[in-house]
């Protein structure tokens, strides 16, 4: 005899109004194709990457997807959140909390209800905590496959933590009664093959709530229930549909056959296929991919791979090529990735010799890959860079002419797009870059109001390339030097990469266009670049990507008896306005005498700011007075000048120069202007 476990007992009297499913509707279909993969061409400089996720899926599954693990195995089941949202908000907060982990399977009704969730799997089976119970949201039929919600009998809404799956069409009861089971979830693919098992599972009578228990490998004249004979719930996870990267486990996976590994490689990497082609080899191959859910359906797809039409034989100009790597700042502003954008973008130097080689490194996650390999007959190559702890990077390029590169990165999966250019100048005389000799003083300014406006100056040499020093608006160090390369459309593009901060967890990675010919009153700096700061930064403000928008102009420091202000021989008055981020500093804007001799003072008495300009290079420095815990603080500030007044993005008044303060947790803008 099978002892008698007391327990409060939760009426599983099961019973609701609204539109109906089919009977044969709460069962999804098992993986299918989307989409037809195309046949793909790969040459010998070639990287192809294909998506999965546009070739396979999960038809008419849009909601979030749960993965019962159970002791008679494991099966998927869709949240309905359009037609029960409270009712799945409820399930996972109980989920969330982990009550569904070791979670008894209590009552088994063949050809009726399986049901779980209101006691543990263990002996004694202990009663789960429950929350205030939810609103009844019957809207769909209790059919087969269907997951709905224990309540009371006699009260539409006491459900709370347990659940149940419906074996069969229980519509006819269900739906009309209590007021209807409310129906939060369904069984995915053959997923009811393990529901099926554990009704299949012999029912005792075990007293009060466990008259309908399940027990397990019972024995013939076994008289005490162990801890082997409970069925149970062993957890209840979130599962993506693809491969994520993560550790959870998906409801598809992938693999792969190739009928030719000799002339094809192919690896697979989440839901990403790689394609390359061996070195020196040639032929065809068949690709073979099978996606497989959690019940071992699966469906196939076959991609014929062919070799490359051979490309016209190119001969590459020596010199060095620069170019941004990645697909830009997509997603950066609001609650961007930046874990997405830190691995997905990069800098790629390399410098191409006479004998048709080339040498050079990529610059990646805040390391410096070195690259070197000879070039083809088509200006082609393929190379691997080895890293430690991370996937390999494979970088594919070739001369779409004589000093254009393209090609691609990849690494684990990821496809990453370049262009590389190069400014043929030599740097001797009457082979001298046009922008030679200039200076640009470049203001950065930080989109929304918890900092200033950081800044740089810049000269180009006769070569093209740019020397960049700055600061950001934190007070962040950062220098680079981008090559000033024909943009095609009537600019010079300068693409601008920099490791920041400790350990080169951060970047500043974007474009800097200064036009071939200045269009007067117009900037003759602009552009756009994206700011990662990590978590790691060393001030207190949050990690952020952020999207800067460099405005500046040439700079020509003023002559003797000139104003810069003024231009002329008139000494100028001007406004040094002092913007905080927050309130912990008023704003104030003291004013000033800019004279001919280019040395500005302070007019306003008592002297609330030092100020001081360095005409050869367009720096401003200096600092100001706040009381900070009834002490008197100097809080130093910098800025860079314009030669002519410019307005920044959003501003509506033009400025003769823009910088920051940021020091001891205070942080803003600060702005000269006449």
């Amino acid at each position: 005899m099978i002892p008698v476990l007391k327990l409060p007992i939760q009426s599983a009297a099961l019973a609701v109004i609204g539109f109906f499913l089919t009977a044969g509707a709460s069962l999804a279909t098992v993986p299918a194709i989307s989409a037809p993969i195309p046949a793909q061409q790969v040459g010998a400089a070639s990287i192809v990457v294909l998506d999965l996720e546009d070739f396979f899926g999960l038809p008419g599954v849009d909601g979030q997807i749960m993965r019962v693990n159970t002791t008679s195995g494991n099966f998927s089941m869709e949240l309905l959140d359009d037609v029960a949202p409270a009712t799945v908000q409820n399930f996972l907060t109980y989920q969330q909390a982990g009550v569904y982990t070791n979670a008894l399977v209590h009552r088994s009704v063949p050809g009726f209800v399986v049901q779980t969730g209101g006691f543990t799997a263990e002996l004694p089976p202990q009663s789960i905590p429950t929350n205030a119970p939810v609103v009844n949201e019957y809207n769909l039929s209790n059919t087969r496959g269907t997951v709905a919600m224990a309540k009371l009998g006699g009260n539409p809404n006491s459900a709370t933590n347990q659940w149940f799956v419906n074996l069969a069409d229980n519509s006819s009861n269900l739906d009309n009664q209590n007021g209807g089971f409310t129906v939060f979830a369904r069984v995915l693919g053959t997923g009811m093959q393990v529901v099926d098992a554990i009704a299949a599972v012999p029912v005792f009578n075990a007293g009060g709530t466990f008259d309908q228990i399940p027990l397990r490998d019972m024995e013939t004249g076994q008289s005490n229930v162990l801890q082997r004979n409970l069925v149970a719930v062993l957890s209840v996870t979130p599962s993506p549909v693809y491969p994520d990267g993560t550790s959870a486990p998906s409801v598809l996976t992938f693999s792969l056959e190739n009928s030719n590994p000799a002339a094809i490689t192919a690896s697979l990497t989440g839901s990403s296929v790689t394609l390359t082609r061996v070195p020196g080899a040639s032929g065809n191959a068949s690709i073979t991919v099978t996606a497989t859910d959690i019940n071992g359906n699966e469906v196939e797809q076959t991609i014929p791979v062919s070799e490359v039409v051979a490309p016209v034989p190119i001969n590459p100009l020596p010199g060095v090529y620069t170019g941004l790597v990645g697909e830009g700042l997509v997603g950066a502003g609001g609650t961007p990735d930046r874990t997405a954008f830190f691995e997905g973008n990069g800098f790629l130097s390399i410098t191409v010799r006479d004998d048709r080689s080339f040498t050079g490194s990529l610059r990646l996650e805040g390391k410096s890959l070195p690259l070197k390999s000879p070039l083809d007959a088509f200006g082609q190559a393929v190379v691997t860079a080895k890293r430690t702890g991370r996937p390999d990077v494979t970088v594919a390029l070739g001369f779409a002419s004589g000093n254009r590169i393209t090609g691609m990165v990849s690494s684990g999966g990821s496809l990453m797009p370049f262009i590389a250019l190069t400014a043929p100048f030599s740097g001797k005389a009457g082979n001298v870059h046009p922008l030679s000799a200039h200076r640009y003083t470049v203001a950065l300014p930080s989109p929304g109001a918890e900092l200033g406006h950081g800044y740089a100056t810049m000269t180009v040499d006769a070569k093209g390339i740019a020397k960049m020093a700055g600061k950001l608006a934190d007070g962040t160090k950062f220098t680079a030097a981008p090559m000033s390369t024909d943009a095609g459309d009537g600019n010079w593009l300068l693409p601008c990469y920099a490791p920041v901060y400790s350990g080169a967890t951060g970047m500043i990675w974007g474009e800097i266009l200064i036009p071939k010919v200045p269009e007067s009153g117009s900037p003759a700096v602009t552009g756009d670049i994206g700011w990662l700061r990590p978590e790691n930064a060393k001030l207190a403000q949050a990690a952020f990507l952020k999207v800067v928008e460099p405005i500046g102009g040439r700079y020509i420091p003023p002559l003797k008896g000139i104003s810069l202000l003024s231009g002329n021989a008139t000494a100028a008055n001007f406004l040094l306005t002092v913007d905080p981020a927050s309130h912990s500093v008023q704003t104030f804007s003291p004013t000033g005498l800019w004279s001919l001799s280019n040395k500005p003072t302070i007019t306003q008495t008592p002297v609330p700011v030092k100020l001081s300009y360095t005409s050869a290079s367009g720096l401003i420095k200096g600092s100001f007075s706040r009381m900070v815990g009834g002490k008197t603080v100097s809080t130093p500030y910098e800025a860079v000048v314009f030669s002519s007044p410019l307005a920044l993005p959003g501003g509506a008044d033009e400025l003769h120069g823009a910088g920051f303060f940021s020091a001891g947790g205070a942080a803003g803008a600060i702005e000269l202007s006449d």
